[in-house]
């Protein structure tokens, strides 16, 4: 500091011994207002910041011609205003410094060597912006000069730790808005390499910056992760982060709020109340040294907030929450309007009324809750994610409080929100970490709107809009766009080169590119649906085109929300809801813990409560004569895991069942079948030699042999030979399979599957040189050759173990269709794999013989489990005839005794084996058929 004032008065004296056309007074000028500028950044003294923009305007007013000296003038007013905009937080000195610096780059030559400073310095005031205002814009334009100014630093510049460190840290907020794991994966590694790529003194300011930025992305990924590591890292960059700034440095206050972030992240995630504590110290130590009316007072304050709050909530004292809702008014108070952070003030204002509300019950604070929550979702610059968790908030209290219109109004705008929040940029498994947040969200909703007495086609509606999000933009991205092509080609060619580059076999791989790519497709989407005739394109169904839906049998959706549980009865002629008043999420969530041990208890449950009405009510309620009827179901929730087509009375000695009236298909969502019907409509049978891949997997690295699988394959092939199919076998490994599959009409595989338990994504069939994921066959590109069939019989094939994705169907099955299959067989869990061969053999024999028509493999899936289902019965009764002759006691000889069942449940078994249940296992429940 000392040397700053030396070399001010040195400057100063320089500046006044000599004359106004002095050689270097342009360059005194310059050099005085510089340190001007440094000055009123340690002092913040406004006096400092007038001079500095006095000397700088002198210098550009003296030298008109000399356009290097001129573009350092303009250089030092923008740092210079820049500077200000930091202490003051003022927008208009902000827009100032971006207008001075984008004169002085203008300016540059190429080949100067201060250009590269001047890119950078542009970058940091666009990221500033960005912080600000959250407008995306800004914040490409800030990586873009970011690093365009790394990419121009030679390696072994002293400078290039800062600008590595700039483009990590703009990586990082980038990751914080679109929560894409590649910029954060980036943002990491750069700030790495910050560190290491040059020597700075541990004194050095900018060594103590570039830890505490490393230490955010660090804590970031264990907000993503949840891996100790992490935590443990994150937290050590950060204490040492802080034990290198000095006790007068204006950077200090940020690193006390930083572990106050991280430790109070750790208490949400750990229930450890020692992190609280030490959260609210450091918030508190933060916001003691931090200035009065400092830009950073409310982010300190709303940090404290959140500690006593959640204080409140753990130990219940008024005192507390009270002290929470005074520093979350008086952070809102000292945020700007159009802030981003003043959604965070607002939503954290909500949850604090809300919480307050629930304990003394005050209306006040109920009012006061809803406004704030009602802010929050229409904050002007607010985050999509942010607002969305304000309306799915507000919509919880207004269904709680039985305000049914209120909340139908909010749940439309709050599920509008949901294609923002997963733009098509966004890798699938980014997409799916932000859908965890919203699940059950559009289930709710669609009770909301039925509770407010809306039509069935709103409810539908709204029920879609919140599910099936990837599999439904990956549909989207495989549209059949020849009636644009035939109006408009060039805008049909540039949609499908945009398809390719979002989610085709050859997509763009870095996240830079991809998002460019995305907004490109949004524009492009805007543009074709302003021509006559394509305003709907890719928008939610008419209620016409859902009625035609229908057109081979009713369509059902069971919504289920802890309000209300109802079937939505979806007609050729007519759309209607039907109340399900013994059904209830809790006792679904209960059953749902027990299904790979199904008993029949369940299947009378799942009649008693669904079906039976659900088929009564269609009409339905006899048994099925020589026309079988058909019915697709679409559940919901937790629901998705049950054998809704299993579903029945067995005790009777005729039973009445699901079987027994319709042949069933399932669907994740009304979009798929939608989509599926209008591909299907010009194509039914194959024409020409049909060719039939199989796979066949007795042996599988790592598990347990199949015995069966072999024969099964052995006996489809014997079948399609003599059927005069082509036959081939594809080697056991993952890119010869794929590359057989994309030239056939069947694709059969009999082997193990995986259903993984924490990203569906992932969940795979098993082949010899590893696992054929879903991920890889949603970038398969089908649409072309459209095959008929993808038989997967293994187990969980349909299943989502993900509870927290419930909502979005994805698994091995739904991808076969979204790569382009047809139809796709499989099972919701584990099966039997003797039982495998005869459920094949019978489907196969049926859709041989009716030619392959679509009708065909429902069917033939329908009567071949049927037949196994009628064994199943015949074996029950006779073995109760032998349990009721003297002397005979049950469990006697009998494979599938209690005692059995009980002893299987911890030993190891095939992958393909369910458990037993009852006298005999329910063989025939799990099977599955998707499609129309």
């Amino acid at each position: 500091m000392l040397d700053l004032d030396a070399a001010i008065r040195h400057f100063e004296r320089a500046l006044n011994l000599v004359t106004i056309n002095h050689h270097k007074r342009v360059r005194w000028l310059q050099d005085v207002g510089a340190c001007y500028g440094e000055r009123f950044r340690k002092t913040q003294d406004i006096a400092d910041f007038s001079r500095a923009i006095e000397r700088a305007e002198e210098s550009l007013e003296t030298e008109k011609d000399d356009l290097q000296a001129r573009a350092r003038g303009y250089s030092i007013l923008g740092s210079s205003y820049g500077l200000k905009a930091e202490q003051t937080g003022a927008m208009q000195d902000l827009e100032l410094c971006i207008q001075m610096s984008h004169r002085a780059l203008d300016i540059t030559p190429r080949d100067c060597p201060n250009r590269t400073r001047r890119l950078h310095i542009l970058g940091a005031c666009y990221g500033t912006k960005y912080g600000r205002l959250g407008i995306p814009k800004d914040l490409d334009i800030c990586i873009d000069r970011y690093r365009e100014a790394l990419d121009n630093t030679p390696h072994d510049s002293s400078d290039r730790g800062l600008r590595l460190c700039s483009l990590g840290g703009a990586y990082l907020d980038r990751y914080q808005r679109f929560k894409s794991w590649e910029d954060l994966h980036d943002a990491i590694e750069g700030l790495e390499e910050a560190i290491q790529v040059t020597v700075t003194p541990s004194d050095h300011p900018d060594r103590a910056r570039r830890i505490h930025n490393l230490g955010i992305a660090c804590q970031e990924r264990y907000l993503g992760i949840g891996k100790t590591r992490d935590f443990v890292v994150a937290i050590q960059y950060l204490k040492d982060a802080l034990n290198l700034t000095p006790a007068d440095d204006c950077d200090r206050p940020a690193r006390f709020d930083t572990l106050g972030s991280i430790h109070h992240a750790h208490y949400k995630i750990r229930g450890e109340t020692g992190d609280l504590f030490k959260a609210r110290d450091y918030y508190q130590e933060a916001l003691q040294i931090t200035p009065r009316d400092h830009p950073d007072e409310k982010h300190r304050l709303g940090g404290l907030a959140t500690c006593y709050h959640d204080l409140f909530l753990s130990a219940g004292s008024f005192a507390d929450i009270d002290l929470a809702i005074d520093k979350y008014r008086k952070a809102l108070e000292l945020t700007p309007r159009d802030s981003p952070m003043g959604w965070f003030r607002l939503h954290n204002l909500g949850m604090a009324y809300r919480d307050r509300y629930r304990k003394n019950k005050n209306v006040e604070d109920l009012e006061a809750s809803i406004q704030h929550y009602q802010a929050g979702l229409d904050h002007p610059t607010a985050f999509a994610a942010d607002r969305l968790k304000s309306g799915q908030d507000l919509l919880i209290i207004y269904a709680d409080t039985d305000s049914w219109t209120s909340g139908y109004e909010i749940a439309w705008k709050t599920l509008s929100l949901v294609p923002l929040i997963t733009p098509h940029a966004l890798r699938n498994s980014d997409k799916q970490a932000l859908l965890m947040s919203i699940v059950g969200l559009s289930s709710i909703a669609a009770s909301v709107a039925l509770m407010a007495n809306k039509s069935v086609f709103d409810t539908i509606s709204l029920l879609e809009l919140g599910r099936g999000i990837i599999i439904g933009s990956l549909h989207d991205m495989q549209t059949d766009v020849l009636d644009l092509r035939q109006v408009h080609s060039d805008l049909a060619e540039e949609f499908i080169e945009l398809q390719e580059k979002l989610h085709g076999p050859s997509a763009l791989t870095t996240f830079d590119e991809r998002y460019k790519a995305g907004q490109q497709y949004e524009m492009l989407l805007e543009k074709i649906r302003d021509l006559p005739g394509f305003s709907e394109f890719l928008l939610f169904p008419a209620q016409d085109d859902i009625k035609a839906a229908a057109a081979s049998g009713p369509i059902v959706v069971i919504n289920i929300s802890a309000y209300t549980c109802d079937a939505l009865l979806i007609e050729q002629h007519q759309l209607r809801a039907l109340p399900l008043p013994d059904l209830c999420l809790e006792d679904i969530k209960d059953r749902a813990t027990t299904l790979t041990s199904l008993s029949i208890d369940t299947l009378e449950w799942l009649w008693n409560t669904i079906t039976r009405p659900v088929l009564e009510a269609l009409g339905l309620d006899q048994a099925a004569g020589d026309s079988w009827p058909h019915v697709w179901w679409i559940p919901t929730g937790p629901l998705t895991s049950f054998p809704l087509h299993a579903a029945g009375n067995y005790n009777d000695d005729i039973p009445d069942t699901v079987l027994d009236r319709v042949i069933s298909s399932y669907s994740s969502s009304l979009k798929e079948i939608i989509h599926s019907r209008r591909r299907n409509k010009t194509r039914d049978v194959p024409i020409g030699l049909k060719q039939v891949v199989l796979v066949g997997m007795e042996e599988t690295p790592g598990q347990s042999r199949l015995e069966f699988a072999s024969q099964e394959v052995e006996q489809i092939a014997k079948l399609c030979h003599f059927s005069q199919f082509h036959v081939s076998r594809a080697k056991n490994e993952r890119e010869d399979v794929l590359a057989q599959v994309n030239d056939c009409d069947i694709f059969h595989f009999a082997g193990h599957g995986m259903s993984n338990l924490s990203n569906p994504l992932k969940s795979s069939l098993l082949l010899s040189d590893g696992p054929l994921t879903v991920s890889r066959l949603l970038e398969t590109d089908l649409r072309i050759q459209r095959p008929f069939l993808a038989y997967l019989s293994a187990c969980g094939t349909g299943q989502v173990k993900q509870r927290r994705l419930e909502d979005e169907g994805i698994h091995l099955m739904s991808a076969c269709q979204v790569a382009g299959f047809q139809h796709a067989i499989g099972s919701l869990w584990e099966v039997n794999d003797e039982s495998c061969v005869h459920v094949a053999m019978s489907t196969y024999e049926w859709i041989i013989k009716d030619n392959l028509s679509n009708d065909s493999v429902s069917e033939g899936l329908h009567h071949g489990c049927r037949k196994l289902r009628n064994e199943w019965m015949s074996k029950n009764s006779l073995e109760a005839e032998k349990s009721r002759e003297p002397g005979v006691k049950v469990g006697d000889k009998d494979p599938y005794s209690i005692q059995d069942v009980l002893s299987s449940i911890n030993r190891p078994r095939d992958a393909r084996d369910i458990l037993y249940c009852g006298h005999s296992p329910l063989l025939w429940v799990p099977y599955v058929h998707y499609g129309v």
